[in-house]
């Protein structure tokens, strides 16, 4: 089972770092960045914005990295 968080702030490099060790342990990566903004950056329904976060960790191998304070890891 492999599975983390990178958590930082805006420009520190955590997308970076992820898709990284994403890639060095072959397991799927999600930028939450991409699940919170629509288009236009047009912040998506919260409601919308959990769901697509919950479905990213559903199995038993992933890497997801952001600095949202909005969805709560495993709550």
């Amino acid at each position: 089972m492999n599975r983390l968080v990178v958590v930082g702030a805006a420009g520190s490099g955590k997308t970076t770092v992820a898709r990284s060790l994403a890639d060095a342990w072959q397991v799927p990566f999600t930028d939450l960045d991409g699940l919170f903004w629509g288009p236009g950056w047009s912040r998506v329904p919260s409601a919308r914005f959990r769901d697509r976060a919950a479905a990213s960790v559903r199995g038993d191998r992933w890497l997801v990295a952001g600095n949202l304070e909005s969805w709560t890891f495993g709550g």
